[in-house]
């Protein structure tokens, strides 16, 4: 029996998706609120603070629900865009106006869990959410959304729910239900856990397996 970690999702252009991802990366660069968050929060030289990450999760959590709240010039108008009034050549136009919605609302989806998966911000991102619970329960319930086969984003470069949950909460999406306690995350991923189980002499396919097999087939020593 054959299991996928990321479930396939409905069938779309991959290179419409590529066309959007780009533009709306570009649209986002161009206000002045995104970027000076996204520079603040994304900086190894800069501790992060509660107010700047909070402000960053509304913003993204507005454009993906409800343009209603924003200003005009926080608005994705895809009839305003460039990309929308040429002909693809993948899908030849196939690709209908509700699916261009749904991928530049996926393109958005995505976008913020690779902002919450950024290696600047993401070890420290769970004390954030420790102290906004609310907010830990919409990024949850939107990864276990994400990760039913029809409700897998649209955008070409989404990897998977179970990859953003683990990177953000220490543990697979599939041991959502256990509650595994933050104290247990916290030590095995401070402590290198896993290195310490891989680099042990007797561990059956540690780092002493591994090159044990490599001098073996390098043909330095024999079996």
């Amino acid at each position: 029996m054959n299991f996928k970690l990321v479930p396939d999702p409905p069938k779309y252009c991959k290179k419409c998706s590529k066309i959007i991802y780009e533009d709306i990366t570009d649209f986002l660069e161009n206000i002045p609120l995104y970027n000076s968050l996204y520079s603040s929060l994304t900086s190894y030289n800069l501790r992060s603070s509660s107010n700047k990450f909070g402000e960053m999760l509304l913003l993204y959590l507005n454009l993906i629900s409800s343009f209603k709240k924003l200003d005009d010039a926080y608005i994705y108008y895809m009839s305003n865009r460039k990309w929308f009034h040429k002909e693809c050549t993948s899908c030849y136009n196939n690709t209908t106006y509700e699916m261009l919605q749904r991928m530049i609302k996926d393109t958005y989806n995505t976008k913020l869990f690779e902002f919450l998966t950024n290696k600047a911000i993401n070890k420290y991102i769970m004390d954030f959410l420790d102290e906004n619970l609310d907010l830990q329960q919409i990024i949850r319930k939107r990864l276990i959304y994400f990760n039913l086969p029809h409700q897998v984003p649209m955008c070409y470069i989404w990897k998977g729910s179970d990859y953003y949950y683990k990177k953000i909460f220490g543990y697979p999406i599939y041991l959502k239900d256990i509650e595994i306690p933050r104290e247990f995350t916290n030590i095995r991923n401070s402590t290198y856990f896993e290195d310490i189980i891989a680099g042990h002499p007797k561990a059956s396919h540690g780092w002493y397996m591994d090159a044990l097999n490599n001098l073996i087939e390098m043909k330095v020593i024999k079996e």
